[in-house]
């Protein structure tokens, strides 16, 4: 049985559109997630009006 304490890391990775926000979505409160990195959250915080153009600006600030 795995201890309350042990670190978690989830990785959800896969092209654009395949489903990785709607599974993260669907689970994040079942794996009671603390911390949630999520380059589409700050695309659109950088560029409200068009975040798509700001994916790889994102995913740099992600890492």
């Amino acid at each position: 049985m795995m201890n309350k304490h042990t670190p978690m890391f989830y990785v959800f990775a896969g092209k654009i559109g395949s489903g990785k926000s709607t599974i993260r979505n669907l689970i994040i409160d079942k794996i009671s997630v603390e911390i949630n990195i999520d380059p589409d959250a700050i695309a659109r915080r950088i560029d409200t009006e068009n975040p798509e153009s700001k994916r790889v600006t994102a995913g740099k600030e992600v890492i």
